[in-house]
């Protein structure tokens, strides 16, 4: 038994109580966009922004009279499929990230570039000081 029934137009759920199945009928057949500001029929919406523009009969008193953010299909953002990398400033599909670069989309660094990096061998570069200085510092010292 299902606890949400869809009609075309007309939302209706019911709720099951101690008392038995409540019939919570809400007749909404458009809701408004918060986006775009415009009236548009339920088709124009995903079941979730719908439910979430239904009362909930089991939410604290004043939590149905707060304004929700309801928006259509048309100004819902779509999924992400390409990003930037930080390194080689180039668009790129998700698919040469990693996923735990994907997460911070600002500073993330492609497989390639990460690839490279890690190629790198940071030990065999010149030493900024000279160490032969340092020895004969270090042997005053002592």
């Amino acid at each position: 038994m299902s606890a949400t029934n869809f009609t075309k137009d007309v939302y209706s759920y019911t709720t099951y109580g101690a008392h038995g199945p409540k019939n919570l009928t809400a007749r909404i057949e458009s809701l408004k966009c918060t986006f775009c500001n415009e009236e548009k029929t339920l088709d124009h919406y995903s079941k979730t922004q719908v439910t979430k523009a239904l009362p909930n009969p089991y939410a604290p008193p004043n939590w149905n009279n707060k304004k929700k953010v309801i928006s259509c299909k048309a100004c819902t953002i779509g999924q992400t499929t390409k990003m930037k990398c930080m390194t080689c400033d180039k668009q790129k599909p998700l698919s040469s990230f990693a996923k735990t670069q994907r997460k911070h989309a600002d500073r993330a660094r492609c497989l390639s570039c990460m690839k490279k990096r890690e190629d790198e061998d940071v030990w065999a570069s010149d030493s900024d000081s000279d160490d032969s200085d340092m020895e004969s510092k270090w042997s005053n010292f002592m």
